[in-house]
């Protein structure tokens, strides 16, 4: 029986993983599982002190083209990009909790101005049909 051989571009679809989830450096990822060298075309090896850090949420340090670099208790490791999952952290920023308040009464004035202007233009319509019929029984008075 022939051996059926898969040809899997490592490179090209961590590529496309990075590009997908806009993944940059800095960025928190969680590591889901361990993989085996070789796994999806990934041939950097998976060392068992990354087992430890199966489970935990750490940031990105670099990508390169054989793995994702990922920094943890004083450690870095290259993840393969399929065991990862990027974390996207909630914006705790003080700049924006002191603009809410003030987003909000934008908020209400803009929906109350949107109000208006769908009652203006109802009132535009109307006017308009209106005097479009007025026009054609016009015209049928006349003929």
């Amino acid at each position: 029986m022939a051996e059926i051989v898969c040809e899997y571009d490592y490179a090209a679809a961590q590529r496309e993983f990075v590009r997908f989830h806009d993944l940059k450096v800095g960025d928190k990822v969680k590591i889901l599982r361990t993989s085996t060298q070789g796994e999806l075309g990934w041939q950097a090896g998976w060392h068992p002190d990354m087992n430890d850090r199966v489970g935990e949420t750490l940031p990105m340090r670099r990508i390169t083209p054989d793995g994702i670099v990922v920094i943890g208790n004083g450690a870095s490791w290259k993840y393969p990009f399929f065991v990862l999952e990027k974390i996207k952290e909630k914006v705790t920023s003080p700049e924006i909790a002191e603009g809410l308040p003030t987003l909000i009464k934008e908020i209400k004035f803009l929906s109350g101005e949107i109000s208006l202007l769908r009652r203006e233009m109802k009132q535009h319509l109307l006017t308009f049909f209106n005097t479009l019929d007025r026009k054609k029984e016009e015209e049928r008075n006349d003929s």
